[in-house]
């Protein structure tokens, strides 16, 4: 197929591949279903997921079964298989079997404690129950400096000492019942220094305890563990589905395997630390924390680099090696040291994409952008970098359970815009069953109301894959990491380079390095300038040539050197020689100045390259006053501040700067009031046609205005993300206008041509055209697919029935911590001989909940609606009395297949029902654990507070947020009303819309005498019909509103004029 007709219909290897969340009691009849809905709605495949809830043991036989049948099912289907490497995550575990085997193999934490000593007293340090890796004291002058050749090793000092006492009743004779034993061994230091000042400084590893699912984690950097992952998982997934790889089965994913430690540690760094620098680690420790230590950038570098080295070299190197070796993609999530952390991933990989409608571009850059993991412009720079197909994102994590197609389709044109072309959603659950819904909502799946429409976007996240992949980006830009001064100011890079030093003035100084980063990335976003994010141990393996760097597939004329005080001698040399061949270098507020990597004359070298004074360190730093100065010719720029760069004021000096040297062929200004809301790409296809995909990403309506340098005439086309479309509009102006609603996003295509005829000088939106508009002011007839919702969330809550807690529905031992009154009787003391005693709660115990609701109207229909693990353990329910089990529930399907029913109409009557619900709790898990809801053919009306239930009126508004006497009700509402219209005013074609404009983010669909003018996902939310459909005078318009799960599962809406999350 060509282009056009792939946009039209995206192949698979374009379209959305989600995460599948296997969270429950899996069997084959259920996925065989799950699959297909996936296929019907238009996705390309799926990643099967081990997820918490899972019901099936992890890598079992049966566990494997379900693999086998779930790929031969896709394949069936049409729709690729992926798998995921962990049970949950993150990688590396095996579901636990890794520390099994290599209970070595634990992951350590870096700690660092320091303790001022006068000479002659005594010092008591507690170092915890660890291992040492540092412990000497400095001497400190008068002046407060260290004499770093005047240390004492303290580690004779040390010992260990038992630090709990204990008292039993336990005696092992008929003689004697009292003993005492002490517990919890801790190393503690006990000295006395000579005369003097001193400081001591201890470094020391610790198990990390309490982590996620398996209470460890393995330490990454550990070869023989790496290889036990491999053996007990991946070659498992090769023995029972290997002949599908790479045929069917097309990729391994592996997610946040990474270092924990605030400084990145493992054991295993100290000797290849050594093998690589040539000196011991353990003899520069103090090197992390004090920058007096000498040579101390020179050492923080070296341990940064190595331990980004180790890492990379001992897990991503051999798990892409044998993913690569069986005809499998290696696609990674994960956290990165520097940008070329994933060098060895065939689909590079992060995770931006988490937010709602209406958060500023500027938030997003300011909040994400100095994570490699949440920045998406740095995961397609590596993919280009690298010369790969995919740019990978995981999306829509914890966005929550209001999230709406449209919040979806808003960030995935952030997303496209960026350069991402592989879109993996988080997620969709095989089951959202009871407390299983919390796992990081939301489920985009069938639990979902819109679930119906979905193929909406998964269609449109098909045409953008489609047209990022077979477009390049026109990117003559490149802004350099600057990663080593943030390492040696000590910015941890698995988390944004957030500080992890002790130094105030060093954090001020990592965080001024950090925000002029973003500083830049910032301005060349709000100037529609094409840019990468280019890493130094990237640009060393550059060919430099023609004034042009290139690496891989990308391509770069111009690079901009942000504030570093540090950068890679290699990076120097690429930047000189593309200086010297026609290529274009631009400083900005201070040139490196600190040695690294053995460079003697590190501010000399940088000062000749860009003929600098210096390099305005001093000034920089606000050390001496400096006027903003422009050093340097055409091809070296260095634009020096006084100050920051963000306070300087010089943007639009270096912008200027930067866009006449490049002299890009397509220019995109946004109208001056909405510059902050757009994102752009600027592309080529294949057959040289050039393409613009802009996105308004704020909410008001606004223009962009087009200046082309183009030397050929050409026709102005849209391609239609929403259906495939592609219209021609004509020949195009030098020069021409762009018009957005709020959120709307297009994609212009400007196509090689003589066409003739008057040049387009505006593109307007469908908004602007003559329309019928219908109001929404008053109430409409209304009805709702199924039942409506009484929602039962906060129940008071006893042990005893004689106190009660008012408390939300959650599991019993939250509800314990939340201050409920447990008799002393229901306490548990254990301990084993010679150990400590400790408390819990003596299983089983009754726990007992009550709350009480008003009915003015009882339908024949009404139901109680739970899911099949609500409450646990067992139960009865007590409806004004009378009693209901586990027994007397039937399955159905409201909003997923566990959920279940009972008729109640029999036992609630008019005016107050009490609820009252005896529960047998076993564990800490159980109780009621999630709302409970009555279900049925009523409306709800607020009364002092409370929700009452009444006969329905089959009258509503219209509204986005919640509608009244259906707040809780999660599905399609149908609106009917009827709109006058002059057949005359629209010969052909009409469009419709309503008084709510772009207001309402809902799945919309719009109905005019009984015909449908489609499903509206996204703004602009305009329909257009054929203008036979229309009646002279009064016309039946139908709205068919589908909303989200947030009213029914969390008893909430988002309002987005506030941009939070309200409840009903």
């Amino acid at each position: 197929m060509n282009f056009a007709e792939e946009f039209k219909n995206p192949p698979l290897k374009y379209r959305g591949k989600p995460f599948w969340f296997w969270n429950g009691d899996m069997n084959e009849a259920e996925i065989d279903h799950q699959l297909k809905e996936m296929a019907d709605k238009g996705l390309g495949g799926v990643f099967i997921c081990a997820r918490q809830g899972l019901k099936v043991p992890y890598l079992s036989n049966k566990w494997f079964d379900l693999i086998r049948y779930a790929c031969e099912k896709a394949k069936e289907y049409g729709l690729e298989a992926w798998l995921y490497d962990e049970y949950p995550y993150p990688s590396g575990m095996s579901g636990g079997e890794v520390l099994l085997e290599h209970p070595d193999a634990g992951h350590k934490i870096l700690n660092h404690k320091t303790v001022s000593a006068k000479g002659g007293e005594e010092v008591v340090l507690d170092l915890g129950w660890s291992e040492i890796i540092y412990l000497k004291a400095v001497k400190i002058r008068e002046d407060g400096s260290e004499e770093w050749d005047s240390l004492i090793d303290l580690t004779g000092d040390l010992g260990n000492l038992q630090v709990d006492e204990i008292y039993q009743e336990s005696g092992m004779t008929r003689y004697n019942y009292k003993r005492f034993f002490t517990y919890t061994t801790r190393k503690v230091l006990t000295t006395t220094l000579p005369e003097g000042s001193w400081r001591i400084e201890a470094y020391t590893q610790t198990e990390l305890n309490d982590f996620k699912y398996y209470g460890g984690y393995f330490d990454p950097c550990n070869k023989q563990a790496v290889d036990t992952f491999i053996r007990t998982t991946h070659e498992r997934y090769k023995d029972t589905v290997g002949g599908d790889f790479g045929k069917n089965i097309f990729g391994m994913f592996s997610d946040e395997t990474g270092l924990l430690s605030a400084i990145p540690w493992s054991p295993k760094l100290p000797e290849y630390f050594e093998q690589k620098n040539g000196y011991s680690l353990s003899d520069v420790m103090p090197a992390l924390h004090s920058a007096s230590f000498k040579d101390a950038y020179k050492i923080r570098y070296d341990y940064y680099n190595t331990v980004h080295e180790l890492f990379r070299e001992t897990y991503h190197k051999t798990v892409a090696g044998w993913c690569q070796d069986n005809s499998l993609l290696y696609a990674t999530e994960v956290p990165s040291m520097r940008l070329t952390t994933q060098i060895y991933s065939d689909i590079v990989g992060g995770d931006p994409g988490h937010e709602k409608l209406g958060k500023s571009l500027e938030w997003t850059y300011d909040y994400y952008n100095a994570n490699y993991r949440s920045n998406p412009k740095a995961i397609s720079s590596m993919q280009r970098q690298l010369g790969h197909e995919f740019a990978m994102d995981e999306s829509f994590h914890s966005v929550g359970w209001s999230m709406t197609l449209q919040d979806a389709k808003w960030m995935i044109d952030r997303l496209g815009a960026s350069g991402i072309n592989f879109y993996n959603f988080h997620a969709f659950y095989y089951t959202i069953e009871a407390i299983t819904k919390h796992d990081a909502p939301p489920s985009q799946f069938l639990q979902n109301p819109y679930w119906k429409h979905y193929n909406k976007f998964a269609d449109f996240v098909g045409r953008m894959g489609e047209f990022i992949s077979k477009t390049e980006p026109l990117t003559n830009v490149a802004v350099l990491d600057p990663v080593t001064s943030m390492w040696t100011l000590l910015g941890n890079p698995n988390h944004g380079f957030h500080y992890v030093g002790e130094d105030e003035k060093e954090k001020l100084q990592c965080e001024s390095i950090k925000k002029d980063w973003v500083h830049i990335c910032k301005q060349l976003l709000f100037n529609q300038i094409e840019y990468d994010h280019l890493d130094a141990e990237m640009l060393e393996k550059a060919t430099v040539e023609n004034g042009s760097v290139r690496i891989g597939n990308a391509v770069y004329s111009t690079v901009i050197l942000p504030p570093c005080t540090s950068m890679e001698t290699g990076a120097y040399e690429k930047l000189k020689a593309l200086a010297e061949c026609g290529g274009h270098v631009a400083a900005l507020g201070m040139l490196p100045y600190r040695a690294i990597d053995g460079t003697p004359d590190v501010p000399g070298m940088w000062k000749e390259l860009f003929h600098a004074a210096d390099s305005n360190a001093d000034g920089y730093w606000g050390k001496a006053s400096a006027s903003a100065e422009a050093y340097g010719d055409e091809s070296c720029r260095f634009f020096t501040t006084d100050g920051s760069l963000r306070e300087a004021g010089i943007d639009e000096e270096w912008i200027a700067w930067l866009r006449a040297v490049n002299q890009d062929v397509i220019e995109l200004y946004p109208a001056k009031e909405a510059h902050k809301d757009f994102i752009s790409t600027i592309r080529r296809g294949a057959d040289g046609d050039l393409y613009f995909f802009l996105s308004n990403q704020g909410r008001q309506k606004t223009s962009v205005d087009v200046r082309t340098r183009l030397p050929y005439g050409f026709e102005v086309k849209e391609l239609n993300m929403e259906d495939g479309s592609i219209e021609v509009y004509g020949p195009g102006a030098a020069s021409f206008t762009v018009c957005f609603e709020p959120y709307q996003s297009r994609c212009i295509c400007l196509a090689d041509s003589e066409a003739a005829g008057e040049s387009l000088t505006c593109l307007k939106t469908a908004f602007d055209e003559e329309k019928i508009v219908v109001s929404t002011e008053k109430p409409m007839r209304v009805s709702v697919e199924g039942g409506n919702i009484m929602r039962f969330e906060n129940f008071e809550v006893s042990t005893d029935q004689k106190e009660w807690m008012l408390s939300p529905a959650k599991t019993f031992i939250e509800q314990c911590a939340a201050g409920l009154k447990i008799d002393s009787a229901a306490f548990t003391y254990r301990g084993e001989f010679g150990t400590p005693k400790k408390i819990g709660l003596n299983y089983p115990m009754k726990a007992y909940f009550r709350t009480s609701f008003q009915a003015d109207y009882v339908p024949e229909d009404l139901a109680f609606l739970m899911d099949r693990r609500t409450i646990e353990d067992t139960f009865t329910i007590y409806m004004n009395g009378q009693s209901l089990t586990k027994a007397d529930f039937k399955p159905t399907f409201v909003d997923d297949q566990n959920n279940i029913i009972c008729p109640v109409a029999d036992k609630v009557k008019a005016g107050k029902n009490e609820l009252f619900i005896e529960v047998n709790i076993t564990k800490d898990s159980d109780g009621i654990r999630d709302p409970l809801y009555l279900y049925g053919d009523f409306e709800l009306e607020r009364r002092d507070g409370d929700m009452v239930m009444v006969k329905p009126s089959r009258m509503a508004a219209v509204s986005g947020s919640y509608v009244e006497g259906y707040p809780y009700y999660s599905g399609t509402f149908t609106f009917s009303t009827s709109v006058e219209a002059d057949k005359s005013k629209f010969p052909e074609q009409f469009h419709l819309a309503f008084d709510f404009g772009n207001s309402i983010y809902n799945c919309l669909e719009v109905m005019v005498n009984g015909v449908s003018l489609g499903v509206k996902a996204y703004t602009p939310y305009v329909w257009k019909g054929d203008s036979g459909l229309l009646k002279d005078g009064e016309n039946e318009v139908t709205l068919k509103l589908t909303n989200s799960l947030a009213n029914m599962l969390d008893g909430t809406y988002f309002d987005y004029d506030e941009h939070k999350l309200e409840r009903i």
